[in-house]
């Protein structure tokens, strides 16, 4: 059914696709509607509701179908409800709405959060807000001694959770702006950035009327087993691998998707929520936006830019293998946190895994991304 839905033209898919997620999905989504209905009748019981208000629970209703196994119930009681946010620090001043506001929510990640704020202030990124989810390993402290705004939740965690914190920052921040919303465990890369600032970028991008900017998750490795590479402060240097030879495109109703890479390659995990690498990082965010970490909603949006940047995406270092082994536990993750027990349980078969092969490309600096053939160099 869902190999049917990708060779529709989007123009022709919505309605396929909304049949689609009801029908696999119809319990989880009626109580969605439910749960979204009573908070709806709340929030109006004495008013009327704006035009705003009446756009935001219409894109809800739409996040219920098509995220049901995405985190929607955990983004309508996390966004809707009155789970705890609340600011500790605001360092940005005179804020404009033609600055780029890095967004990142994290917890307990502290050498990977310190080369996301040295390394995107090398390409021109002034603005930093961190939402921080009770971190306990030193982030924290760290984040409020940097020159960034830092806000805290004690929220528990879930994809669906961590989407809803990012419509709570745009709505302070504001909308019809630019954002990078990163993991803590990505670095935002694109061809020529050493003499190109992330302004030239948007600039491109606004040039060419696109909102988003298509990215893909670049696994990035070491050459020695997985979850034993050197030492967390060398991250960088370690972790210097890439597939250039393992992804291919594929035609989604929701946009172009990119899979494969060495994910894929070591695991052989096929699925719908396997390896699925399309991302969209960078975006001029709009009031009927709503955030999804691979396809913001509306998808309509998503089939406009080309592959502009890549998001190095750092995974299987040390400390690495107990963090997953409790994102199993809990199951806070896509659909149970059902990549992490395929990695893990491969993992167990057999612990001398590695990415590494002959065919394996060393990052050296943003031009070695051009051995990807699909990557677009447009600065």
């Amino acid at each position: 059914m869902y190999a049917v839905l990708n060779k529709l033209p989007a123009s022709c898919a919505v309605i396929p696709l909304m049949l689609f997620y009801y029908i696999r999905d119809g319990k989880k989504v009626v109580s969605n509607y439910r749960l979204l209905a009573r908070y709806k009748k709340e929030h109006s019981r004495n008013r009327a509701m704006t035009k705003e208000e009446k756009l935001l629970y219409k894109m809800l209703h739409q996040y219920c179908l098509y995220m049901s196994r995405g985190g929607a119930k955990e983004y309508i009681t996390s966004y809707l409800g009155d789970a705890d946010f609340r600011c500790l620090k605001q360092n940005i001043k005179d804020d404009v709405p033609e600055d780029v506001i890095l967004l990142c929510c994290v917890k307990n990640d502290l050498k990977k959060v310190q080369n996301i704020y040295n390394e995107h202030k090398k390409i021109g990124i002034k603005n930093y807000v961190f939402v921080d989810n009770m971190s306990t390993d030193g982030t924290i402290e760290w984040l409020l001694q940097q020159e960034v705004d830092v806000y805290q939740t004690n929220d528990k965690y879930h994809a669906g959770a961590k989407a809803a914190w990012c419509r709570k920052i745009w709505d302070i921040y504001g909308y019809d702006r630019w954002y990078l919303i990163l993991d803590s465990d990505e670095l935002f890369t694109y061809p020529g950035m050493e003499e190109h600032p992330i302004g030239e970028l948007i600039s491109y991008a606004q040039n060419h009327n696109i909102e988003r900017v298509r990215s893909i998750s670049l696994d990035m490795y070491s050459d020695r087993p997985l979850f034993s590479s050197g030492e967390e402060d060398d991250i960088l240097r370690d972790y210097r691998f890439f597939d250039t030879n393992s992804y291919y495109k594929e035609e989604d109703c929701r946009g172009v998707m990119v899979r494969g890479g060495p994910r894929l390659r070591l695991f052989e995990e096929r699925s719908e929520y396997g390896c699925r690498l399309t991302k969209f990082p960078l975006i001029f965010v709009r009031f009927e936006d709503l955030w999804a970490d691979h396809l913001p909603l509306p998808y309509k949006k998503n089939y406009v830019s080309p592959c502009l940047s890549v998001l190095r995406h750092y995974k299987f270092l040390v400390g690495d293998e107990e963090k997953y082994r409790k994102i199993i536990a809990d199951g806070n993750y896509t659909n149970g946190s059902y990549e992490y027990k395929q990695y893990m349980q491969k993992f167990e078969q057999n612990r001398d895994l590695s990415f590494y092969n002959k065919d394996s490309a060393e990052y050296v600096d943003s031009s070695s991304l051009l051995k990807i053939s699909f990557i677009k160099k447009v600065l």
